[in-house]
């Protein structure tokens, strides 16, 4: 829904997420995504989730130029 953008849902989502499935195994200790760099809201709700841009990749499905994130557990 547009009127629900930047309203920090996306951050919100790719934190509990991360937290209550990806980190549920104790023994999971980083988690990538691999945002599109032209997505800016999506790259900053990353960052804001507790993501670090790691480096960039093409993307050998599309062909597009994408963002490599890292979140470490805590």
């Amino acid at each position: 829904e547009e009127a629900q953008t930047g309203r920090g849902l996306g951050t919100e989502m790719i934190s509990r997420f991360v937290e209550e499935v990806v980190f549920a195994r104790p023994e999971t200790i980083a988690c990538t995504a691999d945002p599109d760099v032209t997505n800016t809201a999506s790259l900053r709700a990353f960052e804001k989730a507790g993501f670090r841009k790691v480096r960039e990749l093409v993307d050998p499905e599309d062909g597009e130029l994408h963002a490599l994130v890292k979140r470490e557990r805590d």
